[in-house]
């Protein structure tokens, strides 16, 4: 949000719209409670592999913020 509106002219998104998507997407997270696991996978504790994580958000946080910045370059 802080390059799209360095970039462009305009303010990309209210403020207000901002908040109301931050509501939906808490909202629709409330599926998650009622979300069934098959017992095999509670059956014994799971390690996690931070290096998986990791290698993740390295790859996949620089493509992103790429293709918004490509995206906000398109709009302007």
């Amino acid at each position: 949000m802080l390059a799209a509106s360095a970039m462009l002219r305009l303010l990309p998104m209210l403020p207000v719209q901002g908040l109301v998507q931050n509501l939906c997407f808490d909202l629709s997270q409330l599926a998650l409670v009622h979300d069934r696991v098959d017992d095999s996978e509670t059956a014994r504790p799971r390690t996690f592999d931070r290096r998986g994580l990791a290698r993740f958000v390295v790859c996949m946080g620089p493509v992103g913020a790429l293709f918004d910045l490509a995206a906000f370059g398109l709009f302007w």
